[in-house]
């Protein structure tokens, strides 16, 4: 063999050795790295998972305790009605069905027979139910063949377990919380080994489940999916399936990039050695010894381009193949750290329903993992011309007393609040601290605007369409936690106000004093609507006159018309119709009086009930106040309660007014007759008539 020969396939073994050695310990080094962060992230997944179940078991049995606690429950529990139960629980109830809070609401007494649920015979005979327990009990059960959430909650009086009130929930719920592309996360529940619910699009049959969650995987459809395990219950286990598409997909393109790379590299060497042996043993040396390097996971590795060109071609491919695979490291890392900082969020944000500490605590949090100098928060005000500062971080006592409402015309806020889109602009929100850079997120709730999340820096910066994307994660989670505890503070609200009218109700039919009666009703709805003024209209003939008010600034009833007929006035309207009567502004409100007794008092918005009694108008309650309201449905209904109790005291009170007079008069003609039947004295007689 000629010496040439000999030089050149030396040196082609010199070079294939080493990318071999790449070949071999490079691939299952990137594969297994690979593997390892996409095990992690169904990780995350499975825990995200766990605590959505966790907090939706722990909602249920919220909504089952304000129910135990209800008065009227315990008292048709206590009677064993379910009359009486339905008459009181049945508003709330339908309620949390209708508002897909619950799908079941089942009342028990302490032997276990049910006394009301909803939707009727929703529950088979013979159902064992979580029923018994001294304590609340959230659990996962079959109840007709359906897995359901339960919150159990025992009914207790006087330290006696007298029943369970069940609120369920099926699964679907929570399935479309969890949904998210890409990946596609998937739910499956097993029942002794039997899938009873999935969402995968194909349905779990033709699968051998045990095997399948013994050994993590699963084969359905043509598709490949992880198996994990959510959690355990005594009926069931939730089991989540992810996807491994994309964990195959990225193994193939990095077994690609290796196996292109070692063919060119071994064509390039070839040539190069065949055309200049002598010269070129040294550079492939150094070549193996990148190679060598890059296999050890040193990508910032650079071999420098000798003076032939084909040489040189093959060193920039080396290095460009270390560029890629240092920029995949970094993407890797970067994708990585994203995770955890929406982890990091999404952990923060769970462990507290209470709105201004949970959003304080994240914008810490959101200020670290995004690098920023100031995050702050802002809600936009009624009629969306204002924002309002609710929480921050970074921002000095006086920058927030400045700041803290910023107008939507004329900030950078308005075109975020306008266009549903990210920000970038100079700052407004703290120039003389010498911010130079920021960008606003705008934060929807419930379909609309809800307001603005600010970061902002004290460097120049160019956020990259990566960090964009990882504030506005930020952003939406930051917007679901908001709509969580509105929905949790509109709940307790509501709770709060039906207990308040419980006990409202109490205090005005207390008494049988007709003044006694009215002033208690006027002080009563006082409570029921805050920083409102309260003025009662009184039925006497065909006319409304007023006789009780509170929160108003005039005495006496002073320079204003305090009687109206059947349809004069926003009152009078109220008595003709017998309906209730909202003015979001009444002095635009043709039919308002008293406008410039109105004006001077500055009363923005009227809502009005009737008092009825047996269909009969009493009277007109009616509430004003100084702000622009817009009264919901749930505080109309609220007031209408409310004035049906009124106008049972009202009524009591009259009936007892006039029950009290007859018996005196009664008792009067039954001393005259005496008088007269004992005593033959004119004058006497006369005396006691007079």
């Amino acid at each position: 063999m000629r010496w040439s020969t000999r030089v050149l396939f030396s040196s082609l073994a010199a070079v294939l050795v080493p990318l071999i050695v790449l070949a071999l310990v490079g691939l299952p080094s990137v594969s297994s790295q690979i593997s390892r962060s996409a095990e992690a992230d169904l990780e995350i997944w499975t825990r995200t998972t766990a605590a959505f179940v966790a907090a939706a078991l722990e909602d249920l049995q919220r909504e089952a305790r304000l129910l135990a606690r209800d008065p009227a429950i315990i008292q048709g529990v206590v009677r064993g009605d379910w009359g009486t139960l339905a008459r009181g629980a049945s508003p709330r109830m339908l309620s949390l069905t209708l508002e897909r809070v619950a799908d079941l609401v089942l009342i028990v007494d302490e032997r276990g027979a049910p006394l009301v649920q909803v939707p009727a015979a929703s529950v088979p005979a013979g159902t064992r139910l979580p029923i018994g327990s001294p304590a609340p009990v959230g659990t996962v059960q079959l109840i007709s063949e359906t897995p359901m959430l339960l919150g159990a909650v025992p009914i207790v009086q006087d330290g006696r377990s007298l029943g369970t009130v069940l609120v369920g929930r099926k699964f679907d719920g929570l399935a479309k919380q969890l949904g998210a592309d890409p990946p596609r996360m998937e739910l499956l529940v097993l029942a002794e080994g039997t899938p009873v619910y999935t969402t995968l699009p194909e349905g779990a049959s033709g699968v051998r489940w045990a095997d399948a969650t013994r050994l993590g995987r699963a084969e359905l459809g043509g598709a490949s999916y992880f198996v994990r395990a959510v959690g355990r219950w005594p009926d069931v286990a939730l089991w989540l399936l992810a996807p491994d598409a994309g964990l195959q997909a990225t193994q193939g393109l990095v077994s690609t990039w290796l196996v292109g790379f070692l063919l060119f590299a071994a064509c390039a060497m070839f040539v190069a050695s065949w055309i200049l042996t002598r010269c070129v043993l040294r550079p492939i040396e150094a070549m193996g010894e990148g190679a060598r390097r890059v296999a050890a996971g040193d990508f910032d590795t650079r071999i420098p381009p000798g003076p032939e060109r084909e040489l040189g071609d093959m060193a920039r491919a080396f290095n460009d193949m270390g560029t890629f695979l240092q920029r995949w490291r970094r993407e890797v890392e970067h994708r990585g750290r994203d995770l955890e900082a929406l982890n990091a969020v999404a952990s923060t944000l769970n462990r507290s329903l209470d709105l201004v500490p949970a959003v304080e605590e994240t914008l810490e949090v959101v200020r670290r993992v995004t690098e920023t100098d100031v995050a702050a928060l802002y809600q936009a005000d009624e009629g969306g011309q204002t924002l309002s500062l609710i929480a921050q971080r970074g921002l000095s006592p006086e920058l927030v007393e400045r700041f803290r409402v910023r107008p939507v015309e004329e900030s950078s806020f308005g075109h975020a609040m306008k266009t549903g889109r990210p920000t970038v602009s100079a700052p407004s929100l703290a120039e003389p601290r010498g911010y130079r850079s920021q960008i606003t997120l705008p934060i929807p709730v419930k379909g609309e605007m809800w307001g603005v999340m600010i970061l902002a820096t004290a460097t120049a910066r160019d956020f990259t369409p990566g960090e964009t994307q990882l504030m506005e994660g930020v952003a939406y989670q930051v917007g679901a936690a908001l709509e969580r505890a509105l929905l949790f503070a509109e709940t307790r609200e509501k709770g709060q106000r039906l207990e308040s009218l419980v006990g409202v109700a109490q205090t005005v039919t207390a008494r049988l004093d007709l003044d006694q009666v009215l002033e208690n009703v006027v002080q009563a709805a006082s409570g029921l609507v805050p920083e409102s003024s309260v003025r009662l209209w009184v039925a006497e003939e065909d006319r409304l006159v007023l006789r009780r008010e509170s929160g108003t600034g005039a005495g006496a009833f002073g320079g204003r018309q305090t009687t109206f007929a059947f349809g004069e006035g926003l009152a009078g309207h109220v008595a003709q119709t017998g309906e209730p009567l909202v003015v979001e502004r009444v002095l635009e409100d043709p039919r308002t009086v008293n406008i410039e007794w109105m004006g001077q008092e500055g009363y923005v918005s009227f809502a009005g009930v009737p008092l009825l009694f047996q269909n009969r108008v009493l009277g007109v309650l009616a509430i004003l106040t100084r702000r622009l309201t817009r009264f919901s449905k749930e505080e109309i209904q609220l007031l209408m309660s409310f004035a049906t109790q009124a106008a049972i005291a009202m009524e009591n009170a009259r009936l007892y007014a006039e029950a009290s007079r007859s018996a005196a008069e009664h008792q009067a003609l039954f001393e005259l007759a005496g008088l007269v039947g004992s005593t033959l004295k004119v004058e006497r007689v006369l005396d006691v008539i007079h």
